[in-house]
């Protein structure tokens, strides 16, 4: 992408039309549900094919060998992902870079592996709702480069094939992030059962084990606290492919299933249905460029109200879709050969993913009053 005088807009075009002709090529129903009922930890053949498309670099700063693209780039990525639904890492991969990127030339080492593909990164951050401070289930003790980290975390996307898991711990000065590998002494990631079969789950517990610290203090709590804003925007932005793909499938379904002579679309309980979804929709897809549009122009205040109301809004509006796509669909929705159940696994799975709804609502009534106290 560096390098094209196009705009914003078109590029993102572009590689949203790039992006949707060679996963409707390459991750079909059949191929999905050929590697989500195999071991492997994903599909290896579409994985490089997004790798020579550069996906991995793109938000990445060219000083740190990416692409240098506005992270609304990644958005679409993860749109796309979310429409097809793939058995890739996409979501893990780009959160990590992520993370890496906003600590800068301390976690530079890690960066060329995670940009050319062949090493795949994931990360344990906080989110709302889950306890902070003290609290925090990983801990870390020692000093310096290296800390020793103990404790458990039960959701860790890509986990247990990944080379190299990003930690948030809590040490007795204050928050780090460090990097620990599971072939290391102390590391265990055990892969999980998924309600989402399109997607690898593992648990991490960690005894005792090394690990070295790529940032710390304020530089942790920084690049953690940008990084969370992140994770909710490309995981609403995945959400919104994922909506829109049960939103185009009803509405197919209502012109062509014909009942009583007519096709289902024209009775009353068929349109509203879809029409809900389609305002669900395109109101989760302005919120999504809203907070796009506050991420690229450094606007972390703005980015963090929009990034709560988003994740609690887009959350919702993926299980609604599905839920009503299951509806419309009838008899066939509940089979095991149609993929209505995917998208539904999909939506109830990711609604927990990186924080509830009402956690992120709560956090936006924090971040609403902690502003107009400062105005007054």
């Amino acid at each position: 992408m560096v390098g094209m005088t196009a705009t914003a807009g078109d590029v993102r075009s572009e590689l949203r039309s790039v992006l949707d002709s060679m996963l409707s090529a390459h991750a079909s129903s059949e191929r999905v549900r050929e590697v989500a009922a195999s071991p492997a930890w994903g599909d290896e053949q579409l994985w490089n094919r997004l790798t020579e498309v550069g996906v991995h670099a793109l938000s990445v700063p060219e000083a740190l060998g990416g692409a240098g693209e506005s992270i609304e780039l990644s958005a679409v990525v993860l749109e796309a992902a979310g429409a097809h639904l793939p058995v890739a890492p996409l979501l893990s991969s780009q959160v990590a870079a992520r993370l890496l990127a906003n600590i800068g030339e301390p976690a530079s080492a890690l960066l060329p592996g995670l940009l050319d593909g062949s090493s795949r990164l994931t990360s344990v951050i906080a989110h709302p709702g889950e306890p902070s401070g003290a609290r925090w289930p990983i801990t870390a003790t020692g000093s310096s480069g290296e800390v020793r980290l103990s404790g458990q975390y039960p959701i860790v996307l890509d986990g247990a094939d990944a080379a190299a898991v990003l930690v948030q711990a809590q040490a007795p000065d204050g928050v780090v992030v460090a990097v620990v590998k599971p072939t290391d002494t102390g590391v265990e990631l055990g892969r999980c059962d998924s309600l989402d079969l399109t997607r690898r789950i593992a648990r991490l517990s960690l005894a005792d084990a090394p690990a070295s610290v790529l940032a710390s203090g304020e530089a942790a709590e920084r690049a953690l606290e940008r990084t969370q804003v992140e994770q909710a925007y490309l995981l609403a932005a995945e959400q919104l492919g994922a909506a829109q793909r049960c939103l185009d499938m009803s509405t197919s379904y209502a012109k062509t299933r014909v009942q009583f002579g007519k096709p289902i679309g024209v009775f009353q309980a068929i349109s509203h249905s879809c029409a809900n979804m389609y305002v669900e929709v395109e109101a989760t897809r302005s919120l999504v460029e809203a907070t796009g549009g506050a991420l690229a122009s450094d606007d972390w205040d703005e980015a963090r109200q929009y990034a709560a109301a988003l994740e609690s809004f887009a959350s919702e509006t993926l299980l609604d879709c599905a839920q009503r796509m299951v509806q419309i669909h009838g008899g066939i929705a509940i089979t095991w050969e149609f993929d209505a159940h995917l998208y539904l696994r999909r939506a109830k799975s990711t609604e927990v993913l990186f924080g509830r709804p009402s956690a992120h609502r709560a956090e936006l009534l924090d971040l609403a009053l902690a502003a107009t106290e400062a105005k007054a």
